[in-house]
């Protein structure tokens, strides 16, 4: 016995892997950026260890 998926559900599923392959893109450009350094750092590495301890 299969169990069939709804038009909506496709189309919700269609919209979810859209959405999944527009943010791994974007990662994947932010990794490449970040790696090429086009653009530098909002914050210097040297600086991360005294802002990690902050609170939200």
């Amino acid at each position: 016995m299969a169990i069939k998926a709804s038009e909506e559900q496709v189309l919700y599923a269609k919209i979810l892997n859209a959405g999944m392959l527009l943010g791994l893109g974007a990662l994947i450009i932010a990794f490449i950026i970040y790696c090429a350094s086009i653009l530098s750092p909002i914050i210097p590495l040297e600086k991360v260890q005294t802002y990690w301890i902050l609170s939200v």
